[in-house]
């Protein structure tokens, strides 16, 4: 089961009460070594976790706070570790600003991986030009005279 010491509980549920917006709660919590030290744990047990308090029929902010963080160590692990986000993984009615904070944390993860397209090169079109009876000129696929020796 995971934990937090009450003072990280009321230090969470602080945030909650004090954020006036689902960007600067989720600003808030992605700095809090709370949530770090979440984001390490394995995903299933913060899940879990996070399901459990939010099915409890009476929430306290304390109890939000916890849930907040659960939800962001969630994206922010991730993010990290540059795994696919998917769709919110809990009913976003339960949480009113889970839906905004998932889709800021969707957004802000950056893919660390590299595409490498592999072709052939083709080959440049090239004509000839011979002018009256001047020196044939090459001329590159934009007309203007490719470099000859």
């Amino acid at each position: 089961m995971i934990t937090a010491s009450p003072a990280e509980r009321d230090a969470l549920a602080e945030a909650v009460v004090v954020a006036n917006t689902s960007a600067s709660l989720l600003n808030w919590l992605q700095q809090n070594s709370t949530v770090q030290r979440l984001a390490d744990e394995p995903e299933d047990n913060l899940l879990n976790e996070l399901h459990r308090v939010i099915r409890s029929n009476r929430r306290t902010d304390v109890d939000l706070g916890w849930a907040y963080a659960l939800l962001v160590a969630i994206g922010v692990r991730r993010r990290t570790r540059s795994e696919v986000f998917g769709s919110l993984p809990i009913d976003c009615a339960l949480l009113q600003w889970a839906s905004a904070i998932w889709e800021k944390l969707r957004k802000s993860a950056i893919p660390t991986q590299r595409v490498v397209l592999v072709g052939t090169v083709d080959q440049p079109v090239t004509s000839i030009h011979r002018d009256g009876g001047a020196k044939p000129t090459v001329l590159n696929q934009y007309g203007r005279p490719a470099v000859t020796n």
